[in-house]
């Protein structure tokens, strides 16, 4: 074993990730709130223009890490072909599933099954979005496609760091992190994609409201497999579920169905509502 991997895996990053869940949520005194939370997003270059509500408003840290936007401020793209961005955040990766079906994420390479605990044969020559959100970006998450979700995979795992170094020095990062992989269907398109939210370090905790009674980070050891008869249907750009800090959103398409956009390259920063590929009935 590498000594990174092996420093990595002696890492109490769920106690690590309690901890700080537990200081972020810690009540701020009133006169205290407006100059920290300012400075914190004086620091991560937090736009308050476009904040709902003023610093004073947010009783703690975690208050403002998964506060609200003003209305208005991600415009969802109209057009009813379009799959938009979850969230704001970077693209770290885009393209085509490889012959293998390897998704190469920061370097990286793993198996789309891998990703989600279970095969889907829709994406084989598929392809894939990979976004990362930032301590300064938005931390809510939205639905990317108008439709249901019928069933979605808690997966327990470690909680360890998503930056780049990490990613290079400790094998399959992604695949291991505790994640939430979710299946999105429009039946009367036919239209399906799974969305991923990938767990990290600080980041144990992932709230969904297709099932708001599903916790992470609470050290469950066998992976959770959930179906509903009675699916709670999204319209596009509502809001699905939440990060208590950032992380990863991975999503993943069906072959011979949508077709990513020019736009949609690594590197570039895009808000949620922006459009990142188009269906192809």
């Amino acid at each position: 074993m590498a000594f990174p991997s092996f420093l990595f895996s002696l890492l109490p990053s769920r106690v690590l990730s309690r901890a700080t869940g537990c200081l972020a949520r810690l009540p701020l005194p009133p006169f205290a709130r407006s100059p920290l939370l300012g400075a914190f997003a004086r620091l991560y270059g937090i736009d308050l223009d476009e904040v709902d509500g003023h610093l004073k408003s947010f009783p703690s840290f975690q208050a403002f890490f998964t506060r609200r936007l003003k209305e208005g401020s991600r415009p969802v793209d109209p057009d009813p072909a379009v799959l938009v961005s979850p969230v704001d955040g970077k693209i770290l990766s885009s393209g085509p599933l490889e012959e293998a079906e390897k998704l190469e994420v920061k370097g990286a390479r793993f198996s789309p099954e891998e990703l989600l605990g279970e095969r889907d044969r829709d994406l084989q020559g598929g392809s894939q979005v990979t976004l990362y959100l930032s301590p300064s970006d938005y931390h809510r998450i939205h639905a990317p496609i108008s439709g249901v979700v019928p069933s979605w995979r808690h997966v327990p795992g470690r909680l360890l760091p998503v930056n780049p170094f990490t990613v290079h020095s400790v094998e399959k990062v992604f695949p291991g992190n505790e994640r939430i992989a979710s299946l999105w269907e429009d039946p009367s398109l036919g239209r399906r994609l799974w969305m991923v939210l990938v767990g990290a370090l600080n980041v144990g905790s992932i709230r969904v409201l297709w099932d708001p009674a599903l916790r992470t980070n609470r050290g469950k050891k066998s992976p959770g497999l959930y179906h509903t008869e009675s699916p709670r249907r999204f319209s596009k750009g509502e809001e699905a579920a939440r990060f208590e800090l950032g992380s990863t959103v991975v999503l993943l398409l069906p072959a011979g169905k949508v077709r990513l956009l020019e736009e949609t390259r690594p590197g570039r920063k895009v808000r949620m509502g922006e459009a990142l590929a188009r269906w192809e009935d």
